[in-house]
């Protein structure tokens, strides 16, 4: 049961939208962030530079809901916004429960259900598809040919299987080992390094947890084996390299989506997209310790470098 405290500090957040709100504007475009919206102030900025450029008269309103539940029995009266964008899926779905018929962009989506499960939204899922990611390992590390995963879902199963299919044809060769119970984690990654040039990291809830990260990346780092990270994060913690996109760009990719909704289009007329500019982050410590050639030009090249 939620809270007396927490309802009456969602209300509070909610109320204070349609106090911004109130004036009647060409549209309404409410930002959601589910914590501090700072940290993704490069594609909002942008996303609002966008849709500006378009409609100077669009108004724009922010809400960071914290840890908060907004519970649909406590929508007050007031004008709704035109248009939700939503940092991310915690967000997105926290606002959802009272905007639901309101067309939404989701701008940071780690998969593409996180887009398609929630009424009236279209965005951008910024994990990477199978082959682009075995496309830029072969880019980054050119001397990589075994490449090791660790999997202990179905979804992530689904993964290792499009890659095994994928693989051949750019000259790879993928070593998966599942991980039935999370007590045979250390062995199966100690026999997995014995095996692989690379070490593979998978969005997978049940091995990648806060918990095991750090003893998953120091196992490598003692065999030499570098790790491909899942986000800029992972590379500053050990890891050799992660994908990431240009969030500039990003704002301005989710803003042409919100123009074609708040134009009219259903949001299921517009499947969810990719980051349309790739970049990546490297750790040159990792490099120099597993002594993996990395081309002076992919370097030169990283949008981030860890030293």
């Amino acid at each position: 049961m939620e809270s007396q405290s927490s309802k009456v500090m969602v209300m509070v957040i909610l109320l204070l939208y349609y106090a911004l709100s109130s004036a009647a504007y060409a549209a309404d475009v409410l930002i959601v962030c589910s914590k501090d919206c700072s940290s993704n102030r490069a594609t909002i900025t942008s996303f609002v530079s966008y849709l500006k450029a378009q409609d100077p008269d669009i108004q724009f309103h922010k809400l960071s809901l914290s840890t908060l539940e907004i519970m649909p029995d406590m929508l007050p009266g007031g004008p709704p916004p035109s248009l939700i964008f939503a940092l991310d899926f915690e967000a997105a779905d926290r606002i959802s429960k009272v905007f639901d018929k309101i067309p939404m962009v989701l701008g940071i989506a780690a998969q593409e259900t996180d887009i398609t499960e929630l009424p009236n939204a279209t965005g951008v899922v910024v994990v990477y598809g199978v082959k682009a990611q075995l496309e830029w390992m072969q880019h980054i590390a050119p001397s990589v040919r075994r490449v090791g995963v660790l999997y202990s879902t179905p979804t992530s199963f689904k993964m290792v299987e499009r890659a095994q299919q994928t693989a051949p044809s750019l000259g790879l060769k993928i070593i998966a080992q599942e991980v039935i119970e999370m007590k045979d984690l250390p062995g199966a990654l100690t026999n997995l390094l014995r095996e692989v040039d690379i070490l593979w990291g998978i969005p997978d809830a049940q091995i990648y947890t806060r918990q095991t990260a750090r003893a998953v990346l120091l196992a490598a780092f003692r065999q030499r084996i570098p790790m491909v990270g899942m986000s800029s994060a992972w590379v500053k913690a050990g890891a050799l390299y992660a994908l990431g996109w240009n969030a500039s760009d990003l704002g301005v990719q989710s803003g042409e989506l919100a123009i074609k909704l708040l134009s009219g289009e259903q949001a299921s007329q517009l499947p969810p997209q990719r980051p349309r500019q790739t970049t990546f982050s490297l750790n040159l410590k990792t490099v120099r310790h597993c002594n993996f050639p990395i081309p002076d030009q992919i370097i030169k090249t990283a949008s981030h470098v860890f030293k």
